[in-house]
């Protein structure tokens, strides 16, 4: 994988994919891997989505958390994603271990290694793996603002917020429901409008503070509590959950983290055959799409199968 391979406001990829999280990534390998030309854009600064290991300096020290997906689990019915190079690949390095008394699987390390492994995946064949790492490029701190499609041309133009623009051949959208459905509104019939909206995600309030000892210490609250306080103010909300969690009342130099899409809640059953949209130039994949009773992780590894 590379970051400045080569200057995206001249190329023109085959195929633009908006969101470096484990579908992204996923799109990413899987068209490398037919020397197709790919750029990610992400607006964080790193990849990863719910997959992401944030980073910020807390009471100058740096801290390092996983921000999102801490375990997941695979059904019978998608055994398959066990067999994938890259899933063995994280096995054979040790970042994820099976927990057989809870029937899941954990994540031993920064969850974002899971992504970056994804992406730099060396195949056995070397010259082809010299290949990927110069067909898939990231672009980060690149949010999407704008989309337009020259019809002509067959080109996709995505314009971001920092005034520079990227251009394909094709689009991949893999942003949470709420983002995706704003950026391709104008490409979206009003059946596909109602699919993605019927798609919620839970929020997700994390506490970070100093005990006795000087240490770190990190408190994510639940669902419900998140939800019930996540629009108020910081100093609203630091009100309430000390009066929830008495320990907060322990903790100094307290920093709080909001996080507005941190799992899929309610997700859409698309018919039967299909586990994306895609019409035209573009696709939208999302781990919004697919049977409830199957994890986030699944809904979004089951595209690429």
């Amino acid at each position: 994988m590379s970051s400045s391979t080569r200057n995206t406001e001249e190329s023109i990829y085959d195929t633009l994919i908006i969101g470096a999280g484990l579908s992204g990534a996923l799109a990413a390998h899987l068209l490398s891997t037919k020397s197709k030309t790919v750029l990610i854009i992400d607006k964080g600064r790193g990849v990863g989505g719910r997959f992401s290991s944030k980073r910020f300096a807390h009471d100058e020290t740096e801290i390092s958390f996983n921000h999102g997906i801490e375990n997941f689990s695979i059904s019978q019915e998608n055994e398959r994603i066990l067999q994938t190079v890259w899933f063995k690949n994280w096995i054979n390095k040790n970042y994820v271990s099976f927990d057989s008394e809870n029937n899941e699987w954990q994540i031993d390390v920064k969850s974002s290694e899971l992504i970056k492994a994804i992406l730099n995946n060396s195949p056995e064949n070397r010259s082809h793996a010299e290949a990927t790492s110069e067909l898939v490029n990231l672009k980060l701190s690149f949010e999407a603002e704008q989309i337009s499609y020259d019809s002509a041309s067959s080109i996709v133009t995505v314009k971001g917020t920092n005034g520079q623009s990227v251009k394909s051949r094709h689009l991949i959208v893999t942003a949470p429901s709420p983002q995706s459905l704003k950026l391709m509104n104008a490409f979206l019939s009003e059946t596909e409008k109602i699919l993605l909206q019927k798609i919620t995600y839970t929020k997700k309030l994390i506490i970070f503070g100093r005990n006795h000892l000087n240490e770190t210490q990190m408190l994510k609250f639940s669902d419900e509590i998140s939800e019930k306080f996540f629009e108020l103010t910081e100093t609203k909300i630091l009100h309430h959950l000390n009066q929830i969690e008495p320990h907060l009342q322990q903790l100094q130099n307290l920093e709080l983290k909001k996080w507005r899409y941190a799992k899929v809640k309610d997700s859409v059953q698309l018919s039967q055959d299909d586990i994306y949209l895609s019409r035209d130039f573009w696709t939208i994949y999302s781990d919004g799409f697919g049977p409830q009773k199957f994890s986030s992780f699944e809904r979004a590894a089951r595209s690429f199968l």
